[in-house]
């Protein structure tokens, strides 16, 4: 397949991603580019579900490139709330922790000097 037929090929695939996917509730299409297609899935108010896709180089040959990232975000502020697979050791949790205050006293030192 020539580069200019892949090219055509990839936009068809494109122009059918964008149709389809404002007829799948939930589903909201963040980009929709040859390079990348990322499209978020609400599952409920707190979950989603995030899907990558890329192109490969050699496609329609080789298989799309897919990755799915969940995650759950916290109802009273928003932030994302992590897997416990991804739990962070003691020793990483003290090290964010002091340098996060060691941040917070040098922007007070600044804010006490130019007071």
């Amino acid at each position: 397949m020539s580069a200019e037929n892949k090219e055509q090929f990839v936009d068809a695939e494109l122009a059918q991603v964008k149709q389809k996917t404002p007829e799948i509730e939930g589903v909201t299409l963040v980009a929709a580019v040859p390079e990348i297609v990322r499209a978020t899935i609400y599952l409920t108010e707190i979950k989603q579900l995030v899907i990558c896709m890329q192109f490969p180089a050699k496609y329609p040959q080789e298989a799309l490139v897919t990755e799915l990232k969940s995650g759950k975000k916290c109802p009273s502020d928003g932030k994302q709330i992590f897997h416990d697979k991804w739990k962070v050791s003691p020793e990483l949790a003290e090290a964010r922790w002091a340098h996060k205050q060691a941040r917070q006293r040098e922007l007070d030192e600044v804010v006490d000097f130019l007071e």
